[in-house]
């Protein structure tokens, strides 16, 4: 009976927690909720932890903070960043970039493979954006448009209604 439960365990989805142990100072450890977390970024034996608003450094090597991370929504793009795909605003050309950031980082030419696994996260911004760019572009040469601007034109959208 034991047995039969234990196997029936093994075949059930992976667990990954909704939140992780950071040093948040010298004597302080906080529980970061992973959907914070923007991108991770390794750095010999340490892992850098970026959200919106800090930079948690870890003395772990980012393959095994990797594995309390759902795979679903963290993605290697290049062979020293993890990103959250819920937190890509853009993907321009080989460059991604992020909600509430300012950072950018390059997709390895290896790791381009991911961007049609990428998209389909991001789809719903990258479709909006698209339909921006259209409604804009014979206004402007050349259009930048972020998930910010999405929300300012649904905004103008309801409004005129």
């Amino acid at each position: 009976m034991i047995m039969k439960e234990l196997s029936n365990t093994s075949k059930s989805k992976p667990y990954y927690p909704k939140h992780i142990l950071v040093r948040k100072d010298k004597n302080l450890f906080i529980g970061l909720d992973t959907v914070e977390i923007i991108y991770l970024k390794a750095e010999r034996s340490y892992c850098e932890i970026h959200t919106k608003d800090f930079k948690y450094v870890m003395t772990q090597p980012m393959s095994e903070i990797r594995k309390f991370l759902n795979p679903e929504i963290f993605t290697k793009i290049d062979k020293s960043h993890i990103v959250n795909t819920n937190s890509i605003s853009e993907i321009s050309g080989r460059v991604v970039k992020f909600i509430g950031s300012m950072k950018e980082i390059k997709i390895a030419m290896k790791s381009m493979k991911m961007i049609p696994i990428l998209l389909p996260v991001v789809g719903i911004r990258l479709r909006e954006i698209e339909k921006l760019r259209a409604r804009y572009s014979a206004d402007e040469e050349e259009t930048s448009i972020s998930v910010d601007d999405i929300s300012i034109s649904l905004e103008k959208d309801i409004e005129s209604e």
